[in-house]
Order: structure tokens, then C-alpha cells, then sequence
């Protein structure tokens, strides 16, 4: 699984994390989350983990968000700590995002 999700040039654990994670989350149910674009998109078409069991920063941030345990802006100033130190959202999130866009 894991050389499934490796690309030309990657070190040879590049994956090792996602794909564990992945393997986990299949044989228990569970859910996997990741902001890995290519990790996201294969484990949902490959392993049909289904849209319900894949998850990524801003739906754990969200679901903080519901449960009361972190403010709208706590979610949006985490989500900005993440990538203030150069790590990435999944694409499919907006960069201009503010607190409003942590509500479910």
C-alpha cells in the first residue's frame, strides 16, 4: 500500500505513516485522517473507507468547534499555526477561511 501512494523521488518511508494509518482504519472501522491530498483520495476510492470515515484538519477542527471545546477563532488561529510552519490543508480549503468557516 504504501508504494501505491509513493511518488518518483520520494524517500522510501515517505508514506509509511498513511499507509498504516490507512490499513488501520480499514481493519477496525475506524476513521483515517489525513491532510495528505493523494493519501485522502486514495484510501477513499481504493479501500472505500467511504466520505464518513475520511477526515481531515478542518473537519476535527469543526467538529472542536461543535462540541465546544475550542471557539471558532481558536479553530482558524490552529488552522494558521499549521500552515505558518509550512504544512498544508487539503486543497479543497480556501486560505481566506476566518472563523466562520469552522461552523458546521
Amino acid at each position: 500500500m504504501q508504494t501505491m501512494l509513493m511518488r518518483p523521488g520520494d524517500p522510501p518511508n515517505a508514506h509509511l505513516g498513511e499507509a498504516q494509518s490507512i490499513y488501520f482504519a480499514k481493519k477496525f472501522q475506524g476513521q483515517f485522517a489525513t491532510d495528505d491530498n493523494t493519501a485522502y483520495e486514495f484510501a477513499k476510492q481504493q479501500f472505500t473507507l467511504g466520505s464518513a470515515n475520511m477526515i481531515d484538519s478542518v473537519d476535527i477542527l469543526r467538529e472542536a468547534v461543535a462540541m465546544d471545546e475550542l471557539t471558532a477563532q481558536e479553530a482558524d488561529q490552529v488552522a494558521n499555526a499549521i500552515e505558518s510552519v509550512g504544512r498544508h490543508l487539503r486543497r479543497i480549503h480556501s486560505r481566506s477561511r476566518g472563523p466562520g468557516y469552522f461552523f458546521i
